[in-house]
């Protein structure tokens, strides 16, 4: 009876604990940081305390925080879940992700909306010139590439890509992310390696190439938290389920990174 107590006791105060402070974290990139920034102030707003631990480090960093309970949450991808803490090859699914997190006492809630995976973006001028909608469309165009040095060494990079579609015409170089955009803009180069949210893509008025065969894998952004996270707390989160387009994250982090805006200016 007493031991009954005793366990009741500690649920309970780990339910206040939890009520009294949300630590939410975010790795350091720009779209983590918004998106860890938009649960913050939807949280404050239903007047729950918020402890912002944004701009951690990169995928492993961020994850041990929560492993750790220095946070309580944080967005993260369904592709990265998968390959880089779950170490499945797989692409899986909310469900079958949520099957495996259960055993490390996490969840992933259902996806904000958006895909943010890699693309092979253009000009739209150049693209409506040559008539190219898809990436089976370069099939027998002889353009160029330049590829970031991590796409050109990736699984879902770009020998597997050249050789699912057949693009023996399709040069490519290494080459800086950022330094690509420039490249295009200059017309050295036709193609480049992209994120589908990317925010120099509105600047600088790219197409993404339609991925017809399915190639690259989906990264759903999704808020991935401790299991043991209130109900409450998770039904407020859910509010934002699907409420995010691949259009919208880019504007959102085209605002940040090109206008230099904060992000309270911005949310």
């Amino acid at each position: 009876m007493i031991f009954r107590f005793i366990l009741l006791l500690l649920i309970f105060l780990a339910n206040i604990s939890f009520a009294s402070e949300v630590k939410v974290g975010s790795k350091k990139d720009t779209e983590t940081r918004l998106l860890a920034e938009i649960m913050a102030q939807l949280l404050e707003s239903k007047d729950i305390k918020v402890k912002r631990r944004f701009g951690l480090g990169g995928t492993l960093i961020t994850y041990k925080a929560l492993e750790s309970q220095s946070i309580d949450l944080y967005p993260e991808y369904t592709g990265t879940i998968s390959q880089v803490i779950l170490k499945n090859s797989n692409a899986l699914n909310i469900v079958e992700l949520n099957k495996e997190l259960s055993l490390l006492g996490l969840e992933a809630l259902p996806p904000f909306g958006f895909n943010n995976t890699y693309a092979i973006a253009m000009s739209a001028a150049k693209a409506s010139q040559l008539n190219l909608v898809s990436i089976s469309d370069l099939k027998h165009q002889t353009l160029s590439a330049a590829f970031s040095y991590e796409f050109l060494n990736r699984i879902d990079g770009w020998l597997n890509l050249k050789n699912t579609y057949e693009l023996k015409n399709i040069k490519a170089i290494g080459i800086e992310h950022e330094l690509a955009y420039q490249a295009i803009a200059e017309d050295k180069v036709d193609l480049m390696d992209a994120y589908s949210t990317d925010a120099r893509l509105i600047q600088q008025n790219m197409l993404l190439l339609k991925d017809d065969k399915g190639f690259f894998p989906q990264y759903f952004a999704v808020p991935l938290v401790n299991s043991k996270l209130p109900i409450e707390v998770k039904e407020y989160l859910l509010k934002l389920a699907g409420k995010i387009s691949e259009n919208k994250m880019r504007e959102l982090n085209s605002e940040v990174q090109l206008q230099k805006k904060s992000f309270k200016e911005i949310l």
